[in-house]
């Protein structure tokens, strides 16, 4: 960040996954901060990334690369990278809940940090032949 350095950002934010097969999906995201002196601040990603199913908990490991900036966040040129791996439980075929680690890395910029979160999944057949 280029200013607050010692205050957290939150961010609010949707993700679509798409299944290839089995186990490998393809990604889109899209976040806004919503808290953290960083108004302005928006992200959009886009990845793959590979599920491994146990009974009902799954474990799963995502690369995403794309553009994010504003709010005062150093992005340099704006291209960022995000590692991430996942724990999930399964409440049903439908509903599952998730907890995520990450690290963000802008491209030339000094934004380097750890991301945590944690999230519902709801799968919409609706989008899918």
């Amino acid at each position: 960040r280029k200013t607050y350095l010692d205050e957290d950002i939150d961010l609010l934010g949707i993700k679509v996954d798409r299944k290839i097969n089995k186990n490998f999906y393809l990604s889109a995201t899209a976040l806004s901060a919503y808290r953290g002196s960083a108004g302005g601040y928006a992200v959009g990603l886009v990845g793959a990334g590979y599920i491994y199913n146990i009974d009902e908990l799954y474990i799963g490991a995502e690369l995403q690369v794309g553009a994010g900036g504003g709010g005062g966040v150093a992005t340099g040129d704006a291209l960022i990278t995000q590692p991430e791996i996942s724990l999930g439980y399964k409440i049903n075929n439908n509903l599952s809940t998730e907890f995520k680690l990450a690290k963000v890395k802008a491209n030339n910029g000094t934004l380097n940090t750890n991301v945590y979160s944690f999230g519902v999944r709801y799968k919409l057949y609706f989008l899918e032949r």
